[in-house]
């Protein structure tokens, strides 16, 4: 079982020296960055990749938008971008897929 443990880290050089401990204890790590719109968790998480380098790979939500005729349906077509206009599902299948280090297919 995987542990999920959420971390508020007050500083840049503080969680990069997170993330290289992550990084470095073996298996497949994910680490994820939350936060609203316009906080700056694109920018965190590209400073934090080209702070590891080859041990990590940027994952974004971006692409996991539902279609716009879903939205449309749902009456949230004025609310794109908000946590349920995403394919939550999909995303989490993503990442479960990325974790699994039995899985040898191009993801």
């Amino acid at each position: 079982m995987h542990e999920q443990r959420p971390l508020e880290i007050g500083s840049l050089p503080a969680l990069l020296e997170r993330a290289r401990r992550l990084a470095g204890s073996g298996g497949r790590r994910l680490l994820g960055i939350a936060g609203p719109p316009g906080a700056g968790k694109s920018t965190l998480a590209g400073r934090v990749v080209a702070a590891l380098g080859d041990a990590a790979q940027l994952v974004p939500m971006d692409g996991f938008h539902l279609a716009n005729a879903e939205l449309s349906r749902l009456g949230r077509s004025d609310r794109k971008g908000a946590i349920d206009t995403f394919d939550a599902a999909g995303f989490h299948s993503l990442l479960s897929r990325l974790r699994d280090p039995n899985v040898t297919e191009v993801v």
